[in-house]
C-alpha cells in the first residue's frame, strides 16, 4: 500500500481505505484543554488534558469517549458510581419495581396474610383446629364437678361441702375461711350477660389481650373503659372510635351504648421523633408527597431532579440528557447519530 504525505495540506492519503500502521508501539492522540481543540471537524478524535478522557466531535459538538473500569465478567453491566463508568453485576437494587411482580417486604407480606385465615390452609395432624366437639371431649369432671360434653355445661355439685357460704360477706369460700381457690382447666368459658371480676390485681399471663368479638356486625366502639375518681366519679376511656376508626381518648367520658364521647385527653410525646410532630405542616397532602423542610417546617411536596443532590438541572432544553460533568448531573446535549460501526472503530482506535 502506498501512501501520500501532503505536507501542505497536513494529510495522510492512503492508496486504499484502510491505513494500517505497522508498529508495536503506541497511537499517540493529539493532547491539549479545551480552548486547544482544533479543527471543530466531525470525527475528530483527541485526548482532552482537562477531563483527562478522549473526545470526539459528533454532530455539531465534542462529546466525551466512556472509559470503562473494572475488569468485566460474563453478565456485567457498564454502569455508573457517581464518580466513573465500570463493570459490575447489578442486583434487583439497580431494577425499579413493577406493578405486578412486587419484592418481598415485610409490610407486603403483612397485607397479603391479612387477606387470609385458616380456611386458606389444610388441617394438620398434631395442631388441629378448633370445634365444639373437640372441646367439649377433653373436658371432664367428676365427684364435686359434673361436666355434661354434649351441652358443654360445668356444673359444681358441693357434694362434699368443700365450699361453704360466710355470713360475713355473702361470698363463697373453700372451707375453712377465706383462702384462695385455684382452677387448673384446659379450657374456660364464662358465659352471661354481666361479669364482675372484683379483684384488687388481676394478673394475665397472656401477653395479647383480646376484647370484643368480630362474629357479628357490630356498632360499638372497641377499647377499655376504666373509673377513677377526682372529687367525683367519673371514667374514662381509650380505643377504637367505631365511626371514625380512630384511636381515641376520652377523659370525663360519656358511655352511650358502649359508645364514647366526652373530654379528649392529651400524650405525653416527649420521647416522639421529629420533635414531636410541632414542626410538621402537611394540611394539603395529596398522593406521592414527600416531607420537605422550607427552613421552618417540614411540609409536604412532590419532589423533582433538582431535589437529589448530585443533579443540577434548573434550566434544561428540548433533547437534552443529563450528563455527569465531574461534580453533578445537569442538561447537556444527546449523542445522537453513533452507529455501531462508530462504535467498533472507536474501540479498535482505543485498543479495545
Amino acid at each position: 500500500m502506498s501512501v501520500n504525505i501532503d505536507h501542505q495540506k497536513n494529510s495522510i492519503t492512503p492508496s486504499t481505505t484502510t491505513l494500517d500502521i505497522d508498529t508495536t508501539g503506541s497511537l499517540v492522540l493529539p493532547r491539549g484543554t479545551i480552548v486547544q481543540r482544533y479543527p471543530s471537524t466531525e470525527g475528530a478524535f483527541r485526548f482532552n488534558t482537562e477531563t483527562d478522557y478522549p473526545e470526539i466531535y459528533l454532530n455539531s459538538s465534542w462529546n466525551e469517549v466512556i472509559q470503562v473500569s473494572e475488569t468485566p465478567s460474563s453478565g456485567y453491566f457498564i454502569k455508573h458510581n457517581g464518580t466513573k463508568w465500570e463493570a459490575t453485576a447489578i442486583t434487583s437494587d439497580d431494577i425499579p419495581e413493577g406493578t405486578t411482580n412486587k419484592y418481598f417486604t415485610t409490610a407486603i407480606a403483612d397485607t397479603w396474610l391479612a387477606t387470609k385465615d385458616t380456611d386458606d390452609l389444610t388441617e394438620g395432624t398434631t395442631n388441629l383446629y378448633f370445634t365444639t366437639v373437640r372441646a367439649r371431649a377433653s373436658v371432664s369432671g367428676t365427684g364435686d364437678i359434673s361436666y355434661d360434653n354434649s351441652t358443654g355445661v360445668i356444673s359444681f355439685n358441693n357434694t362434699s361441702g368443700y365450699v361453704k357460704k360466710t355470713d360475713g360477706d355473702s361470698w363463697y369460700h373453700p372451707h375453712g375461711g377465706t383462702s384462695g381457690l385455684d382452677f387448673a382447666v384446659k379450657d374456660l368459658t364464662v358465659h352471661g350477660t354481666s361479669t364482675v371480676i372484683n379483684s384488687t390485681i388481676v394478673t394475665i399471663a397472656d401477653p395479647v389481650f383480646a376484647i370484643g368479638q368480630n362474629t357479628v356486625t357490630q356498632s360499638k366502639d372497641r377499647g377499655i373503659e376504666f373509673k377513677y375518681n377526682d372529687g367525683s366519679a367519673k371514667i374514662g376511656f381509650f380505643g377504637q372510635d367505631f365511626e371514625t376508626s380512630e384511636f381515641k381518648f376520652f377523659l370525663d367520658a360519656v358511655n352511650v351504648s358502649e359508645n364514647y364521647s366526652g373530654t379528649i385527653g392529651g400524650f405525653d410525646l416527649s420521647a416522639t421523633s421529629v420533635n414531636r410532630l410541632s414542626d410538621v405542616s402537611a394540611s394539603d397532602v395529596v398522593v406521592n408527597d414527600f416531607l420537605k423542610f422550607d427552613g421552618t417546617y417540614w411540609v409536604d411536596t412532590v419532589i423533582d431532579l433538582n431535589d437529589l443532590n448530585d443533579v443540577s438541572a434548573a434550566s434544561p432544553s428540548t433533547n437534552q440528557v443529563l450528563k455527569f460533568n465531574g461534580t453533578a448531573w445537569a442538561p447537556a446535549a444527546d449523542i445522537e447519530g453513533v452507529t455501531e460501526g462508530d462504535a467498533i472503530a472507536f474501540a479498535i482506535a482505543l485498543g479495545g
